[in-house]
């Protein structure tokens, strides 16, 4: 369970994105992922679009994992409810991988 899982005001239902380390889409209101649409809707609200309630958006990001290089953040959501449908690290060769919350957490600090 994530960080913000654990600090927060417990609700029922709560499924956290990060129950096996990297992100997972069975997730329901996890405290990193609230945090993660809050941050792309306030830093990056010009990249946020919106087809029929369902909303996604690039973060351009910098991370190194296992010598690849990921530039964007792709982050994908429905209304505002407590689901984050998608969320990958891409990088230029084409790669697309799940994020840990230890690397969500880092794309967050501003």
């Amino acid at each position: 369970m994530c960080i913000e899982c654990v600090i927060a005001v417990p609700l029922e239902g709560r499924k956290c994105a990060f129950k096996y380390g990297y992100f997972n889409t069975s997730n329901w209101a996890c405290g990193t992922m609230l945090k993660l649409r809050e941050f792309a809707e306030k830093y990056y609200s010009g990249n946020v679009v919106t087809i029929d309630d369902e909303h996604a958006t690039l973060i351009p990001i910098e991370i190194h994992r296992d010598d690849t290089r990921y530039t964007h953040l792709l982050l994908k959501w429905y209304k505002s409810r407590g689901r984050v449908i998608d969320c990958r690290m891409l990088c230029c060769e084409g790669q697309a991988h799940y994020p840990a919350e230890s690397e969500l957490l880092e794309i967050m600090e501003v």
